[in-house]
């Protein structure tokens, strides 16, 4: 598996400029989702890029589900996340493995 280089998100936003069609894609729990406040962070990244390239071609896809753990996330990205094939993924889970108290030596391996 190779390192992505740093410069990856600004090669996304020059692509963004060029007009060039890009794909965004989030992948987690609620926070992901956007649920329980007024705007969630994807949405905000969403407006941001909409902001600062306007007219840009830019595709979104919000795959948060409410109360998904990272096992979820992965038994999901098949179905769910690789069919949109992202230039840019955000992904984020945790906050449920946490309050479930899911065993940290789990993710290991």
């Amino acid at each position: 598996m190779s390192a992505i280089p740093a410069s990856f998100p600004s090669q996304f936003a020059t692509a963004l400029a060029e007009g060039r069609p890009r794909t965004l894609v989030g992948s987690g729990d609620s926070l992901t989702f956007g649920f329980l406040v007024d705007t969630g962070y994807l949405a905000r990244v969403e407006a941001t890029l909409r902001r600062r390239f306007p007219g840009a071609p830019l595709t979104v896809h919000n795959e948060g589900v409410c109360g998904a753990m990272a096992i979820d996330g992965l038994r999901r990205f098949d179905h769910d996340v690789a069919p949109a094939r992202a230039d840019l993924l955000l992904i984020q889970y945790g906050l449920n493995d946490a309050f479930q108290r899911y065993p940290l030596d789990a993710f290991v391996g």
